[in-house]
């Protein structure tokens, strides 16, 4: 026998164990085979599936928390605005109170100053009383009473600018 004839008793039951074995992985490894490839496929869909779920909910969270972001960024700018405002109002409010401090010192001190003149030229119109009854009462040798003198020479104190007018 040669290699390169055929013989039809081997082809025969080369055919036979052929479909016995296919006969045989049909029932016993078939079956598990495609079974598990269909458990696979459905694992597969399913990992896919909750993929795209949590991808949709993932760009869900983003959307919301670039949301969040934005609506805190709006608020701190508000506040921010309304910190400048309130500054600047308190600021306006500390000058303006400044301002009315400083005008009623000046008033007081103006009310003072008038005060003190007032008091001055009411002692120096004492004085002038007093001095010029001394002198009159030297020069008269005379002394008249006190409340007599104190009247004369008050009103030649009050002629005395008109006097003082008349000779110049």
């Amino acid at each position: 026998m040669s290699l390169m004839q055929i013989d039809p008793g081997v082809i025969l039951w080369t055919l036979i164990i052929f479909v016995i074995v296919v006969i045989l992985l049909r029932k016993i490894a078939w079956k598990p085979i495609l079974n598990m490839l269909d458990a696979r496929e459905k694992n597969i869909r399913e990992a896919v599936e909750k993929a795209d779920r949590v991808q949709v909910e993932a760009e869900k969270a983003l959307a919301e928390q670039k949301e969040l972001s934005e609506k805190q960024r709006q608020e701190a700018a508000e506040f921010m605005q309304k910190a400048k405002e309130d500054a600047k109002r308190m600021g306006d409010e500390m000058v303006e109170k400044a301002r009315r401090e400083a005008q009623e010192a000046t008033e007081r001190a103006r009310r003072q100053i008038e005060e003190e003149r007032v008091k001055a030229v009411e002692s120096v119109r004492t004085h002038a009383v007093d001095l010029a009854l001394d002198a009159a009462a030297h020069l008269l040798s005379k002394k008249l009473d006190d409340t007599t003198n104190r009247v004369i020479v008050s009103d030649y104190i009050d002629k005395l600018p008109d006097n003082l007018k008349q000779r110049h």
